[in-house]
């Protein structure tokens, strides 16, 4: 699981199950840091140093466990940068816990776009949650005074009406929301949400009120330049294209399943500062993940590495640039692991899950050879080297004799694939041959020769 991180602190909370079992392995490993890990729970595991890892493992018989596993990180340095290395390839993992400008007084807000979903897939309770919200919104100081442009989608958008909200309140835009049909399907792919499209030219942010869910086309909707608010209030909904949406634009996800109304408009009245962008040289980073959720007072970077220099982490508040914190590189040689690699592959899943049925293949790529579940792939267990060869999974590195084995039937395997493959061009290059021999033949017949065939 992912790690819940405040301040200077980090944990990680291993469950496990309340239940009899025969035999049960537990094994934790850590990359080595400055910090030493501290273990607490089930087990009384004991972390050991060897390489460049803090390792503990044991095997219990006959345990029903009473308590789960805790992994403790404390007093983190403010900034954490490892480099591993894995088949060749460098992986990049920083974690930051940024000092922030004091936060003043909000500014007012002139003017904001609404997106409001209006597809059949909507539930009632769904869109009076998200009535709440902008209730509660347009009554904070900061939108008191705002003009909003109410844009309404389905499976295309229709043409943007302006309200004006005095001390607080817009019954005319509450009233035409409560008139709004709620039918048809959705094609998010036909918003807008650029600030070059936006209803007005002072639009300072976009509010997206929606499921998330497409029945109609795939694709993101268009963004660059404004911060994108997205509001999940749908029991069902894409909740990884809501959450990737706001991440990409600098903006909030707003869950009112988990949130009432009154605490999500003082958020979005007064958003924290968010982790906009990381900035490189080019060439230097490749499939750069980073995610700075409120509260959690540490941002994290992972990226594959493809050249040298420093980053830059750039972060803001309501997507304006607030500070910039450059952060080198490690230098050296990298060690060679997978636990960077593994946590960047599984960001990346989160990444491509957004649209699973475009992303099947990269998707299930990265689940065999990292080893991880994906919507695509399952859990699977492999005891034998030929299952793993079946199912074309690599061994992991603390079993290195069936990795050996693995991958020496591998080269066996490519070498008959190789044989076969060259058998066959040589069949049709045969076949070819003999077709142009017949072609290029000369065939001589007696002068005045004449062919003539059987009578009827």
């Amino acid at each position: 699981g992912s790690l819940t991180l405040a301040g200077g602190d980090a944990a990680c909370h291993v469950p496990l199950p309340r239940m009899a079992i025969p035999s049960l392995t537990l094994h934790v490993e850590v990359a080595k840091g400055s910090v030493r890990p501290e273990l607490g729970g089930f087990g009384n595991l004991t972390l050991t140093e060897w390489n460049d890892k803090w390792t503990a493992e044991a095997t219990i018989g006959d345990a029903t466990p009473g308590d789960d596993v805790y992994i403790r990180l404390p007093k983190l340095p403010g900034v954490l940068t490892a480099v591993e290395e894995l088949d060749g390839e460098r992986y990049l993992a920083i974690s930051h816990r940024p000092t922030l400008p004091a936060r003043g007084t909000p500014q007012p807000i002139d003017r904001v776009a609404v997106a409001w979903d209006a597809s059949g897939s909507r539930a009632p309770e769904a869109v009076r949650r998200d009535r709440a919200l902008l209730v509660a919104l347009l009554a904070t100081p900061t939108f008191q005074s705002a003009t909003v442009d109410l844009v309404v989608f389905r499976d295309r958008p229709e043409p943007p009406r302006t309200f004006v909200v005095r001390d607080g309140k817009s019954p005319e835009l509450l009233s035409h929301l409560d008139g709004v049909p709620y039918d048809g399907g959705t094609d998010l792919a036909a918003l807008d949400l650029r600030k070059t499209a936006a209803p007005h030219g002072s639009t300072e942010a976009w509010l997206l009120f929606t499921d998330g869910l497409y029945t109609l086309g795939t694709g993101l909707p268009a963004f660059a330049g404004l911060p994108v608010h997205v509001i999940a209030s749908d029991s069902v909904r894409d909740a990884a294209l809501q959450r990737f949406l706001a991440a990409a634009t600098g903006g909030l996800s707003i869950d009112l399943a988990v949130s009432e109304p009154a605490d999500a408009a003082r958020m979005l009245a007064d958003p924290p500062a968010t982790l906009l962008r990381v900035d490189a040289r080019p060439g230097t980073l490749a499939d750069v993940q980073y995610r700075f959720a409120p509260g959690s007072g540490r941002a994290t970077v992972y990226a594959r590495v493809t050249g040298s220099g420093d980053v830059a982490l750039v972060y803001g508040a309501g997507g304006r640039e607030v500070q910039r914190v450059q952060v080198p590189l490690p230098s050296g040689p990298p060690r060679a692991g997978r636990i960077i690699a593994r946590a960047w592959a599984s960001r990346m899943v989160d990444e491509l899950a957004v649209f699973p049925d475009r992303n099947e293949t990269a998707m299930a790529d990265l689940g065999r050879r990292f080893g991880l579940v994906t919507p695509v792939t399952s859990l699977i267990v492999l005891e034998t080297v030929q299952q793993y060869l079946e199912h074309g999974i690599e061994p992991p590195a603390s079993w290195p004799e069936m990795r050996q084995q693995y991958l020496t039937g591998l080269d066996a395997r490519k070498g008959r694939e190789r044989q076969r493959l060259t058998g066959k061009i040589d069949r049709v290059l045969g076949w070819w041959r003999e077709r142009v021999s017949r072609w290029e033949r000369e065939f001589r017949y007696q002068e005045n020769f004449k062919w003539r065939g059987q009578a009827d």
